[in-house]
């Protein structure tokens, strides 16, 4: 193999690449706390105390947060800590009743040794009273690291719900932390594509040697019956960002294969960095996986894409979700 790293950026109108139609999730509402003035809430976000204690919702920096600086959390009153029995609301949301939801956030306790327990839910109105869409719930979260909970579900009746996250940890226990909360809608205008660039001058199996490129072709498609604002660059990276591509490999032994190339990051996306897709229309990238992962043992490889944006610089209206491909096999031999 030659271990180059090579990056071809083109935009085009169609493409007759072999490929494989992936997953789409649209993004209806992200709230990762950055922008806040703690202990202030988002626009349109209300708590409500049902107790009437000092024991509050608030947003914090510095929340044992990695990719960021602050969260929401809930710490109990200070001087008579009782039970736990407080929401926080997000803002209004449109969704439908044939629409399929999924919402993602991050969550963890204090300390292990206090263990805390919320629920999630939806609702016509910011009221517990109208939480009738029983979402997430756990009683006994001990995780003192964040873990990510990403739940699967559907409305009722189509409307306006607002999202609900309840404490009700019992006496005598600690904080309760919150971040990146995310709901998308399952089914996108956009596609993501991956195709390896083999497949287009050999039909048979994607075998690699020694000499051989590993080389794929990364689209995305508008689907759509109108426009869509999308991220041009599509800029392979390290760490988490706003706007990120990368490759999900797992190896012949079944462990994931790491990426070894830290290129291409250069700070926040702008309004330059993103284009306009027409509806039929396709933006794409030729990648040399070789130069950006560590193939290192003969045999099977499972390679998928995913891609994700919820960056809007100068509010353009830039496309926010996530998407995945369907996965390919590659040998090497």
């Amino acid at each position: 193999m030659r271990a180059k790293s090579f990056f071809a950026a083109f935009l085009v109108l169609m493409i007759a690449v072999p490929s494989f139609a992936g997953t789409g999730l649209t993004n209806v509402l992200f709230e990762d706390f950055e922008g806040i003035s703690p202990p202030g809430l988002p626009p349109g976000w209300v708590t409500i105390n049902m107790n009437g204690d000092m024991g509050v919702w608030e947003t914090k920096a510095y929340g044992g947060v990695n990719w960021g600086r602050q969260c929401i959390r809930y710490a109990p009153d200070p001087y008579i800590p009782g039970p736990a029995d407080d929401w926080f609301f997000t803002h209004g949301v449109t969704l439908s009743d044939v629409g399929v939801y999924m919402i993602e956030f991050r969550y963890k306790t204090s300390s292990a040794m206090a263990p805390q327990a919320m629920t999630v839910a939806a609702g016509p109105a910011q009221d517990p009273m109208s939480m009738s869409v029983g979402i997430w719930t756990d009683a006994a979260i001990i995780n003192d690291d964040y873990l990510k909970a990403s739940v699967a579900f559907s409305v009722p009746t189509p409307g306006t719900y607002y999202l609900g996250f309840y404490s009700f940890h019992p006496v005598g226990q600690g904080r309760l932390h919150v971040d990146d909360i995310n709901l998308l809608e399952i089914g996108a205008e956009i596609d993501l594509k991956l195709s390896m660039t083999k497949s287009l001058t050999d039909p048979g199996p994607l075998t690699y040697t020694a000499g051989d490129t590993i080389d794929c072709f990364i689209s995305l498609t508008n689907t759509g019956g109108g426009s869509h604002i999308l991220y041009k660059e599509l800029s392979l990276g390290e760490g988490e960002t706003d706007t990120q591509l990368g490759f999900d490999i797992t190896g012949p032994d079944a462990q994931p294969v790491p990426f070894v190339c830290k290129i291409e990051k250069s700070g926040p996306p702008g309004a330059i960095h993103f284009t306009t897709v027409l509806p039929d229309s396709v933006i794409g990238k030729v990648f040399e996986l070789w130069g950006c992962y560590g193939f290192e043992l003969l045999g099977d490889y499972t390679i998928e894409a995913h891609y994700k944006n919820y960056a809007d610089p100068d509010g353009i209206g830039a496309w926010k979700g996530e998407l995945l491909s369907d996965p390919v096999i590659i040998t090497l031999e």
